[in-house]
């Protein structure tokens, strides 16, 4: 048995002992196949179902979970899907304690680039998209390279159970700046099951890049060239790193909830809650635009 070190694209690395069979861990989620035709539990949205149209029922392989259903190409997919998803979904809800719905949600791989790109233009969707949400439904483009992504799914799960306690009214340096942070720590944590560890290097945003918190802050939509794109994606994920420091990750589901119901200001908050200093946002800022300016790796290869 060898040790193996696989680079993978965005700068991660998953490094582990691999053997002929991976270990079932205990804390894999269980889950069955079952058949599409006549499920009892179906989709809400046009889009699922005109999704599950684009190849013949028996052609896709469905699985069900305690809190999600998932239909993908083959029994293989649709049960890792399944797995990923259960892991941070335990996580991310039980850290934020958001209870259980009762319903299950509805996991689509569409393998066929085709079909993506159809969907795309059907529903008017941007074109560079690589997964998206609608309610109770996750769908993920089924692409080679992004599969590669360790924290792909959690990242959308965290995305998922932020969607049910905010709604649209989650900041959009909140959403993705929670996704990437705690998406990240549940997939090392899941990969870490099977003996593998994952590891990141983040580059640092350049110094032109680089946006002040108030340009993070009020972003309400997702710049359209790729380096500011880059930019607002790593200095979120810092605002959150820096903020987790200075509240404790205990605070955050209340402070999700103000936040949401944009009840005052983010300096406000800080100062009256949590009894920061008066400059509080000052040094957030300094905090976080000082660490987008340098590289940061995580983990140990």
């Amino acid at each position: 048995m060898k040790r193996r070190v696989i680079r993978c694209p965005w700068g991660f690395i998953a490094a582990g002992w691999f053997a002929a069979l991976m270990p079932v861990a205990a804390d894999l989620a269980l889950y069955r196949v079952v058949e599409l035709d006549g499920y009892s539990e179906e989709p809400e949205s046009p889009m699922a179902r005109w999704v599950l149209k684009s190849r013949p029922a028996d052609e896709w392989k469905v699985a069900e979970s305690d809190h999600f259903i998932s239909y993908a190409a083959t029994v293989h997919r649709a049960g890792e899907i399944l797995e990923e998803a259960e892991f941070a979904y335990d996580r991310i809800s039980a850290m934020l304690g958001v209870p259980d719905s009762g319903r299950r949600s509805h996991l689509f791989v569409v393998d066929d680039p085709a079909v993506w790109t159809r969907m795309m233009k059907r529903y008017r969707l941007r074109p560079d998209s690589l997964a998206m949400h609608w309610r109770s439904e996750m769908f993920f483009k089924d692409d080679p390279e992004q599969n590669e992504r360790p924290d792909r799914v959690a990242h959308e799960i965290v995305h998922h159970v932020l969607m049910r306690i905010c709604g649209e009214s989650i900041p959009l340096w909140l959403d993705e700046g929670l996704a990437n942070h705690f998406g990240w720590e549940y997939a090392r944590a899941f990969h870490a099951l099977a003996g593998n560890k994952l590891v990141r290097t983040m580059p640092p945003v350049p110094p032109d890049d680089l946006m002040t918190l108030p340009q993070v802050l009020d972003c309400s939509r997702y710049p359209d060239h790729p380096a500011a794109v880059a930019a607002f994606y790593r200095q979120s994920e810092e605002l959150v790193f820096a903020l987790t420091e200075r509240i404790g990750a205990l605070e955050w589901p209340g402070f999700i909830e103000s936040l949401c119901r944009n009840e005052e200001p983010l300096g406000d908050l800080l100062t009256g809650r949590f009894g920061l200093p008066q400059d509080a946002t000052s040094e957030l800022e300094k905090d976080m635009r000082a660490r987008s300016a340098r590289i940061r790796i995580q983990g140990d290869p």
